[in-house]
């Protein structure tokens, strides 16, 4: 299920899971990535880990998702998916971006299901932006049609859009 909040992504509350989408050169340099390695110092130490082992090992991070550890003096649960293998001029097209948006999707929706795996009966919050809509250039309905068909197979996750300028 998605919903719509009017509320900043960095408002969530405190221990949920907060997501968006990044490239896999293991840079949050600009966007909305800017603020999360400044509010999350630690995620991204373990984002940009991430990058250099799946970069190593597979060519790319693209179409990969993970979560961070809970680092208690972080507000957030942080998650990313890796939608685009560079940034910039050098992005993916829009295209590609999709294909890795529903791969990355499916991988992270079943990490937060075994991060949870006790209560099967269990609603998940997870918050995130319109990700690949800012600087990715995917218009958001596009993403917004990958999440719910994704979302189909992950009936416990309740996922909730941060929109500060819904109405």
């Amino acid at each position: 299920m998605i919903s719509y909040q009017n509320i900043s992504l960095f408002d969530a509350p405190a221990e949920s899971v907060i997501i968006h989408a990044c490239n896999s050169q293991g840079v949050w340099g600009s966007g909305i990535a800017k603020p999360f390695k400044e509010k999350y110092p630690f995620s991204f130490i373990d984002y940009n880990s991430f990058c250099i082992n799946a970069n190593k090992s597979r060519g790319s991070a693209c179409g990969r998702a993970s979560l961070s550890t809970f680092h208690t003096s972080e507000a957030h649960w942080v998650g990313w998916i890796v939608t685009s293998h560079n940034y910039g001029e050098l992005k993916d097209s829009p295209e590609l971006i999709k294909i890795h948006t529903t791969m990355a999707l499916m991988e992270l929706c079943k990490k937060i299901y075994m991060a949870h795996p006790k209560d099967e009966h269990e609603t998940i919050n997870v918050y995130s932006n319109k990700f690949n809509s800012g600087l990715f250039n995917v218009p958001w309905q596009d993403s917004e049609l990958i999440l719910k068909t994704v979302l189909k197979d992950f009936k416990r996750i309740n996922w909730i859009v941060c929109d500060p300028e819904a109405k």
